[in-house]
């Protein structure tokens, strides 16, 4: 098994968590490996920047320091010292310091370990063999519906009153529900 199923470039980590169908097959292939903590990280950060207001964000960071970034963490994630202080000392007392630059850093850190470390390691897979297979499918499919509409378009255009009358039209020079536009020879008269 390996990368070429795709036939073109690799794709990076980001395009990859990109998709909901993509973080899905990476978490699962990190979690086959034993080293789940990372993508949980980046996808609950992800998860984070999304929230609507600061008093959820403040509740949704303490617990993901709980969950990663704290010495006592039971997943946590392997970014420096003063990465670990930082955040943490901003999320003491009410948490004021919940904005959405909070995990910025570390996450940029933990998805920098994952595309050297854990992202070979799943081109290499059958999960990234899976992806591709899924992308192309997709592909496919798109491709089709496209084609399916052409034809579907080129049908309709041909029959139908409403649409000869358009076609009509059109080859006059009036736009939909407009009048023709006067050619030198009508100006004349």
């Amino acid at each position: 098994g390996g990368a070429g199923a795709g036939g073109g470039a690799e794709l990076s980590l980001e395009q990859i968590l990109r998709t909901a169908v993509g973080a899905r097959y990476f978490k699962e292939f990190s979690e086959q490996i034993y080293c789940p903590e990372m993508i949980f990280f980046y996808l609950e950060v992800e998860d984070y920047l999304l929230l609507p207001g600061e008093e959820y964000m403040a509740r949704f960071a303490r617990k993901i320091a709980r969950k990663y970034i704290q010495a006592d963490a039971r997943l946590q994630v392997n970014i420096s010292h003063r990465m670990r202080d930082s955040i943490l000392a901003k999320l003491e007392g009410n948490g004021a310091g919940a904005d959405r630059a909070l995990f910025k850093e570390a996450q940029a850190e933990v998805l920098h370990m994952m595309e050297k470390d854990t992202l070979p390691k799943f081109r290499q897979s059958k999960h990234y063999e899976e992806f591709l297979a899924y992308l192309a499918a997709r592909r496919r499919s798109a491709l089709r519906h496209q084609q399916m509409s052409k034809t579907t378009r080129r049908r309709r255009s041909s029959h139908g009153f409403g649409n000869r009358m358009t076609d009509a039209l059109a080859g006059l020079g009036v736009a939909a529900g407009g009048v023709p536009p006067l050619s030198p020879a009508h100006a004349r008269r």
